[in-house]
């Protein structure tokens, strides 16, 4: 059997008929854990410096391993049919707004944007890095690597659609079958297979590596800015090695018989509506509070670059009126889909516990609006002191809409 879905639900992850079924631990997943942890401590132990140097390994080895797949896949009888069926839009699909809702969610997760360690990473660059072209560069790489690895698999999946004869529409797939059938089944097809499928989970980690401890340096960072005492009392290895622990128990629920239904749920809520709460707010405090004018400005004091009046333009209108559209579409779908729901066997208990994922965090941050906090600096202290600058507020609502300077006063040298 091609696919052999069969080995990898049954024998592999030994998944029970639905969620209300735990079952017990599965000892060979559990080892693996522990090995997945250690391998992350030890990249993210040493802080931001360490794992700058390991990106390099665990970003560069996918893009090789695929380059072998995709020659491998444009070989193969039928590839055609899975190409076509990659890029011939089905426009009632296209219309629909669940398809815009994970469109948005996906480019989130690969891009990062929303995410608190993109932008703990920022403030790690060098204060001249041309920022302006990276910020056009990296959107525009993390897209194309999304329709490079597409053209992997949907190549396979022609041929699969072509020599068992099954339409692509049903042998299209997502999600773990994706990466732990689809993908392997295309392994058994290489000479040296064995070999190709060690590199191939090889890579696996590397991007599961890659994901995980970049967010290891940011709780760390946000925890010693809440804590500062934390810089003096308490050592980088010590403080990853309690982040580690605290991940492995809590992660110790997605490796026991039914942990795939527990994936799926926690999948589901863990990046969803508070992720888009996070990104309509940024394009709000970000282009109209702050001013991207100000900001852009701030750029050019650093870099020499002013951003283009086309980015004004988009992330002042474009971008906020799509992020809130996103976001209205996914609180809608959240309470509309009791069918979806009940399927997958979740009840009430399970919905709303795990609603409760984004919910306390969406309540936290209502609450910490009324919390004063002490020692926090205004942004145009921040500007003051860093940049020796005082805006000037003498422009109309649409100047603001699309200017990318601003004035100001020098008030130290």
């Amino acid at each position: 059997d091609l696919w052999n879905e069969d080995f990898f639900m049954n024998k592999t992850l030994r998944v029970t008929p639905d969620i209300n079924t735990q079952g017990s631990l599965i000892g060979e997943l559990v080892g693996c854990l522990v090995l997945a942890y250690i391998i992350i401590y030890f990249s993210a132990w040493k802080g931001l410096k360490s794992t700058g140097k390991m990106v390099y390994i665990t970003c560069l080895l996918p893009y090789f391993i695929l380059t072998i797949f995709l020659i491998k896949g444009l070989t193969l009888e039928g590839c055609g049919t899975g190409l076509k069926f990659l890029f011939i839009p089905d426009w009632e699909i296209v219309g629909k707004t669940e398809t815009w809702l994970a469109s948005a969610i996906q480019i989130l997760y690969s891009s990062g944007v929303a995410f608190g360690p993109l932008m703990y990473y920022g403030s790690a660059r060098k204060k001249t890095d041309q920022i302006v072209g990276a910020s056009f560069w990296i959107p525009l790489a993390n897209s194309a690597t999304s329709i490079y690895a597409a053209l992997t698999i949907f190549a396979f999946l022609g041929h699969v659609s072509v020599t068992k004869d099954i339409p692509i529409d049903k042998v299209a797939t997502s999600g773990p079958t994706l990466l732990f059938v689809a993908f392997p089944s295309l392994l058994a097809m290489l000479p040296g297979a064995h070999f190709f499928s060690i590199i191939f989970f090889i890579m696996c980690v590397c991007l599961g590596v890659d994901s995980v401890f970049g967010f290891f340096d940011y709780y760390i960072q946000m925890a010693e800015d809440a804590f500062p005492m934390l810089k003096t009392k308490m050592r980088k290895e010590v403080q990853v090695l309690c982040i580690t622990i605290f991940s492995f128990i809590w992660s110790l629920m997605f490796v026991v018989e039914g942990g795939l239904h527990n994936f799926d749920l926690f999948d589901a809520n863990a990046g969803h509506i508070q992720l888009l709460v996070c990104l309509f707010l940024q394009t709000l405090f970000i282009p109209w509070i702050v001013g991207m004018d100000k900001m852009s400005t701030l750029i050019y004091l650093r870099t020499g670059q002013y951003v283009p009046i086309f980015y004004i333009l988009v992330i002042r209108i474009f971008v906020p009126i799509f992020s809130f559209i996103i976001l209205i579409i996914a609180i809608v779908n959240e309470f509309a889909d009791t069918d979806g729901r009940a399927a997958k066997g979740w009840n009430q208990g399970h919905i709303w516990g795990a609603r409760l994922i984004w919910l306390i965090p969406l309540v936290a941050m209502v609450i910490m609006i009324f919390i004063p906090l002490k020692g926090v600096e205004s942004f145009e202290s921040l500007v003051e002191n860093q940049y020796g600058i005082k805006f000037k507020e003498n422009k109309t609502f649409l100047q603001k809409l699309y200017m990318n300077q601003a004035e100001f006063d020098v008030v130290n040298e």
